[in-house]
């Protein structure tokens, strides 16, 4: 059942060529044999739509064309975006939801502060993780306004 792989605690998904890991807000580490990208659409089909469907809804509102965030539910409003392609083998999925604040190491390197104090250090740049943080508070203020 997907909602059982991912509770509003996991924090990272982390891929590794067929596998992922899922990485909780305390920072312990499941792996499960099956790709991040279906967890994904795993938890996007419960509550009532698909990865392709939510991909296509971000992308269209939003005008992007790589690496959509992905909304699992309108009614939660909760989001996982990529830090590369999704279709990687060693893509990166981050909980928009449970993160506190990003910062700088260095030029090519970040930590992300979860609201629960679990620190995660990526090897990207800090402006690549706040642009997709910032394609998810955008998306989400645009479906508040579509509300009735």
């Amino acid at each position: 059942m997907p909602v059982l792989q991912l509770k509003n605690n996991i924090c990272v998904l982390e891929q590794h060529g067929d596998d992922v890991t899922l990485i909780d807000d305390n920072g312990n580490k499941e792996v499960l044999h099956k790709k991040g990208y279906e967890l994904i659409d795993e938890a996007c089909i419960y509550h009532g739509s698909s990865l392709k469907g939510r991909s296509e809804a971000i992308n269209r509102n939003l005008n992007i064309k790589q690496k959509s965030p992905i909304l699992i539910s309108e009614v939660l409003e909760n989001m996982y975006f990529p830090v590369l392609s999704y279709m990687k083998k060693n893509c990166i999925w981050i909980n928009y939801n449970a993160i506190l604040k990003v910062s700088k190491i260095d030029d090519n390197h970040s930590k992300i502060l979860f609201l629960s104090g679990y620190t995660y250090e990526l090897g990207y740049d800090v402006r690549m993780i706040r642009n997709q943080m910032k394609r998810c508070d955008t998306y989400l203020k645009l479906l508040r306004e579509h509300k009735f």
